[in-house]
């Protein structure tokens, strides 16, 4: 079954002509109708919200599949990502172990998995993370396809922005959409920020990120001061900065109007 969306052209931050698109749903096996509603409402509240909020209008085309079938969503994605050979296996059983994964164009939900077992509320919060990293991918554009490199800083930028952003972003919608507590989210990103011993410079790659516990929580209240300072369209500004060059330090202070060694500094001083 597809739900299509039909997005409008025009960019409101991006010089980038992209033709009118539209994002679609694809059902597969052990999908509820009421888990799949939430899934076509959810996406669609998402990008709307990142519109109003972020100034940025997410152009696809975008795939979203959803199943509790994981040889349904490992089909899915070696098609999406034209893998063949040896790789297409090693990427099935990769997708085996995953409950959710957005990626240039596409997005994966396993509707057997946390989210969904937790309910309506965490699938929303889920979507709308999700939803966000399409954006990032999409302003990067066609380069983000070889993302991503988890031993080093990846072509959509480092690990505490790309996933902290997303969480952030994550915080707003779900505060302006569905009401809960934006304050109570910042505070308690913020005691993790506070707790944490570390530098965020070495939560820029992604196996060091993703070792560090709170560090989606860490990524966001960071990001929360970058748009303290340069203001919400400041993110997909740096994402969009890093379609035209891979020096992603560049295309921070560019959007951010600061040097990221400064940055780390001021995170260092919450």
């Amino acid at each position: 079954m597809l739900f299509q969306i039909v997005l409008a052209t025009s960019l409101l931050i991006a010089p980038i002509h992209l033709s009118a698109q539209a994002f679609e749903v694809h059902v597969g096996p052990g999908v509820t109708e009421s888990q799949e509603n939430t899934v076509i409402n959810g996406l669609d509240d998402s990008f709307q919200y990142f519109e109003n909020a972020f100034g940025y209008r997410f152009q696809g085309p975008a795939n979203a599949y959803v199943s509790s079938d994981p040889t349904f969503l490992a089909t899915a994605m070696v098609r999406e990502r034209r893998i063949s050979n040896w790789l297409a296996e090693a990427t099935r059983e990769w997708t085996n172990n995953r409950e959710n994964e957005a990626a240039y164009g596409h997005l994966l939900m396993r509707s057997s998995g946390s989210a969904f077992r937790n309910g309506k509320s965490d699938v929303q919060r889920m979507l709308a993370h999700e939803a966000f990293h399409l954006i990032q991918y999409e302003l990067v554009g066609a380069k983000s396809k070889s993302c991503c490199d988890q031993e080093r800083v990846s072509m959509v930028g480092p690990t505490w922005l790309m996933e902290g952003s997303a969480e952030y972003a994550m915080f707003r919608q779900q505060s302006a959409v569905h009401g809960q507590n934006l304050s109570r989210m910042l505070n308690r990103s913020k005691a993790a920020a506070q707790q944490y011993q570390g530098s965020l410079a070495s939560l820029e790659v992604g196996n060091q990120f993703y070792a560090v516990g709170n560090s989606y929580s860490i990524g966001a209240f960071a990001t929360h001061m970058l748009v303290e300072i340069a203001g919400p369209s400041s993110i997909p500004q740096f994402y969009l900065a890093l379609r035209r060059s891979n020096d992603w330090k560049r295309a921070f202070e560019g959007a951010f109007g600061l040097r990221v060694e400064e940055f780390y500094l001021r995170f260092d001083e919450v």
